[in-house]
């Protein structure tokens, strides 16, 4: 889809009545919370199912959608700044839309510094991106997040190069 054409459903999506539903509509469809990694216990990150969803295999690794030629969507509620030293990647082609609030976002290969990232913005994430959230507002922030294909494995980038989810967080494969 065209740049303008997300631009304007990510108007549409983050109007507050439209975003309202979509998040009380995701949240009968709960996915895997993420914790914090420094205390093990304080959220990180509320997901939900909205559309099309995925399993892991028992290795935790994502297995595709039953639906494969249609995008996964999901709502995320963001409600602390990634607490990795290192930018991390995702691991398929991605499209976010910031529902509420917002956040700042690091991605230093494209920019010094964080940008300010406000409910209506959206943006493409390929596999090849590394990016961190820095800061995110009391009360958190919630995004729809879109993902198209298989999955190329988490990674983080480390002096340079990019280092597997499973090395980088010390998780026996």
């Amino acid at each position: 889809m065209k740049e303008s054409l997300w631009r304007i459903a990510a108007y549409i999506v983050s109007r507050r009545p439209v975003a309202d539903y979509l998040i009380r509509r995701a949240q009968h469809t709960p996915y895997t919370h993420i914790t914090s990694r420094r205390d093990g216990d304080s959220l990180y990150m509320a997901r939900w199912w909205l559309f099309n969803p995925y399993l892991k295999d028992e290795m935790g690794d994502q297995l595709p959608a039953r639906c494969s030629w249609l995008p996964s969507v999901r709502v995320h509620w963001i409600v602390r700044p990634d607490d990795d030293e290192h930018e991390h990647t995702h691991p398929w082609l991605a499209r976010t839309i910031i529902l509420r609030n917002g956040y700042m976002e690091e991605r230093r290969e494209e920019y010094r510094g964080a940008k300010l990232r406000l409910r209506g913005f959206t943006q493409a994430i390929t596999p090849d991106v590394c990016h961190r959230i820095t800061e995110v507002p009391t009360g958190g922030a919630y995004t729809l997040f879109f993902t198209w294909g298989n999955s190329q494995g988490w990674g983080f980038k480390v002096d340079g190069r990019v280092v597997s989810w499973r090395k980088y967080l010390k998780v026996d494969a």
